[in-house]
């Protein structure tokens, strides 16, 4: 920990001795966001043990790698350079602060964006979502706070009652997604949102196709002209089957076919961050 901001944890770690989780998180929003993430990926510390008793643990750096393909600081900057391009286009867009939001985090994994999250809202006001058994159990295993729970690959609903949200975000899922499973989210996820909020999606451009090594290339160059001709392209991984679908491999689409598909949302915006694999959108509801 850098001696510049010591004296704010060790205050947050006095107050968490009381045992209010909002009370200290609210005390170390006085970190920038980085300092308050870079916390966030040291947990449990052992100077702290107030605070390790109410935050999250981090996930091992195996269960960082596996999920996300990084860990550790490589892994929080590129998290924290995607919060701070949803915390600029949402401030941007709805004209609000992301402070106190009520937040949809849709397909948390083992909730790697839950912990800086926690430096704009609440946990009560923090949902995570994820159709993977073993994402779910990750983030009760570590601790991670707020409103965890399965969702559906196919949903027509979502398990977060009658909670409407702000800002949704769906990192690196629709990256992924078979059509199927890509309309049947962006359908569920409009019924879920404020008329004023943002959703918050990663893309993949079409150069992507030109880097796929598990693809032949031939294949690749066959996914480009779909691409170009249907505005989406899909090739299925070594997923499991389900509901006579793999819906896990990697997606490429376009804003257009994103408007013409799903006439319910409005592409606002597009921005860039540090993986210039991950084009971010920002939508709006009609």
């Amino acid at each position: 920990m850098m001696k510049d901001y010591l004296p704010i944890i060790l205050q947050a770690e006095r107050d968490a001795a009381a045992g209010d989780v909002v009370v200290a998180l609210r005390k170390l929003r006085k970190l920038s966001l980085m300092d308050f993430s870079g916390l966030m990926w040291e947990l449990p510390h052992p100077d702290l043990p107030h605070l390790n008793a109410l935050l999250p643990r981090m996930a091992s750096e195996d269960v960082q790698r596996a999920w996300t393909g990084a860990a550790g600081p490589q892994m929080m900057q590129g998290t924290v350079d995607f919060v701070r391009i949803m915390q600029t286009q949402f401030e941007r867009i709805c004209r609000r602060p992301l402070q106190q939001a009520r937040i949809l985090d849709y397909g948390c994994g083992y909730g790697r964006l839950a912990r800086p999250m926690y430096w704009f809202t609440d946990p009560h006001d923090y949902y995570g979502v994820d159709p993977w058994n073993r994402s779910i159990e990750l983030c009760t295993e570590d601790g991670i706070l707020g409103n965890i729970a399965q969702s559906e690959y196919f949903p027509a609903t979502l398990p977060v009652g009658e909670a409407r949200f702000d800002l949704i975000y769906a990192y690196s899922i629709f990256t992924h997604t078979s059509l199927k499973a890509t309309n049947a989210a962006l359908r569920v996820l409009r019924d879920y949102i404020h008329s004023t909020g943002l959703l918050v999606i990663t893309v993949r451009p079409i150069d992507f196709w030109q880097i796929v090594g598990r693809i032949p290339e031939a294949d690749r160059q066959a996914q480009v002209a779909i691409h170009q001709r249907d505005g989406f392209a899909y090739v299925p991984d070594s997923f499991p089957v389900i509901n006579g679908e793999v819906i896990f491999g990697d997606t490429t689409l376009t804003p257009e076919w994103l408007e013409r598909s799903h006439p319910y949302w409005r592409v606002e915006a597009y921005d860039r961050g540090i993986d210039p694999w991950q084009t971010v959108l920002m939508l709006t509801p009609r």
